[in-house]
């Protein structure tokens, strides 16, 4: 008498056991490929917002640049305006003497008690 022995159920639960521990490994996997994911996009947002926020201090920074290169420019119109009236008034300060040298000449000339026709001054020599 041989004796037979069912292996069959056996094997069957030790299939059925591989079975579940691959379906809770390949769920496991998604849930921390999933969890990785999204970290990874949350690193990503985070590393956007931070270029985001560089790039808009150095939009801020080239304008206030911009603004100074222009108060730059205006002082250097300002500067050039003003020595070009400096030049005006040390030109007329040199000519000054001869202007007063004229008139002094002019009234010289005049005889006393005569009028001159633009300005109907009478001028009289003290001498």
């Amino acid at each position: 008498m041989s004796v037979e022995i069912n292996l069959l159920p056996w094997r069957e639960r030790e299939r059925q056991q591989r079975t579940r521990r691959f379906q809770r490994g390949v769920l496991l996997a998604l849930l921390l490929g999933l969890v990785a994911g999204g970290l990874i996009a949350l690193h990503q947002q985070a590393l956007v917002r931070a270029q985001q926020a560089r790039l808009g201090m150095i939009e801020r920074h080239t304008q206030q640049l911009t603004r100074d290169i222009e108060s730059v420019r205006d002082f250097r119109r300002l500067r050039q305006r003003m020595l070009e009236q400096i030049d005006l008034i040390g030109t007329l300060q040199a000519s000054r003497p001869l202007t007063v040298e004229v008139f002094d000449q002019l009234t010289a000339t005049l005889v006393d008690g005569s009028t001159t026709p633009s300005s109907c001054v009478t001028t009289t020599r003290s001498s």
